[in-house]
């Protein structure tokens, strides 16, 4: 990486661009992701535009070598999809110059495989979501028996059932959402002890982006409005 940056110091714009050009890491002319890195946080810190742009575009494409490489059973549409999220988090972190960027341009096969792996990770998991709640708007009655079923509690008789589905189909929206999320999909608040095989997995707190106070004040809502809803009285 040192002699890579070294050969590139003096260079700039289509100059600099041309010396990564080559992505194939087996070549001679190949030069590290590491190196380009430093030079896309060269620019940033420069306010060069124009060789942030076209740094970015050498970059974009090695990223998406990565994704490739992990998402294979994955169709171009959903790789892309996963690139995009790959390149959101990238940048955030080139931009912010902190203790991520410096992974990025000390280990960048390291850091790139965390970023690829979360992002697909999280794709899983939107598209699980959004199957739950498809499973849910057809009025499933086994959906909210499965529900109850997570929580270890009894079978429910037809009129349970039906009112359980009411119940859930009460409640408003994101409570609605967060609380199937929680309760039948199984995804954690984000302030339990993190098990070792969810390092990448989403949880409530980074998806709907608030603290861990204000996730459980809304699944105690939820919850709050699901037994008033089962008390009323059906008069």
């Amino acid at each position: 990486m040192k002699r890579d940056i070294q050969e590139c110091l003096l260079l700039s714009g289509t100059a600099l661009i041309e010396k990564f050009a080559q992505t194939d890491h087996k070549a001679p002319n190949y030069r590290t992701s590491e190196a380009l890195v430093f030079f896309v946080r060269r620019a940033i810190r420069h306010s060069d535009d124009r060789e942030i742009e076209m740094l970015f575009d050498t970059f974009k494409a090695r990223c998406f070598r990565a994704v490739a490489g992990k998402a294979k059973g994955f169709s171009e549409e959903d790789r892309l999809d996963i690139l995009s999220a790959v390149l959101e988090k990238v940048t955030q972190h080139l931009f912010a110059d902190g203790k991520a960027a410096d992974y990025a341009e000390s280990r960048f096969g390291d850091y790139i495989q965390r970023r690829v792996l979360t992002a697909i990770t999280n794709f899983k998991r939107d598209q699980q979501k959004d199957a739950l709640l498809d499973d849910f708007t057809e009025d499933s009655e086994e959906f909210a028996e499965a529900v109850r079923a997570k929580q270890g509690q009894a079978r429910l008789s037809p009129e349970d059932l039906i009112l359980m589905h009411d119940a859930l189909n009460s409640l408003p929206p994101h409570f609605r959402e967060a609380y199937i999320l929680r309760h039948y999909a199984g995804w954690r608040v984000g302030d339990e002890r993190k098990p070792e095989v969810a390092e990448t997995e989403l949880t409530l707190m980074e998806y709907y982006k608030i603290g861990r106070r204000a996730m459980h004040k809304r699944l105690a809502k939820a919850q709050e409005l699901l037994d008033q809803y089962c008390r009323k009285d059906p008069a």
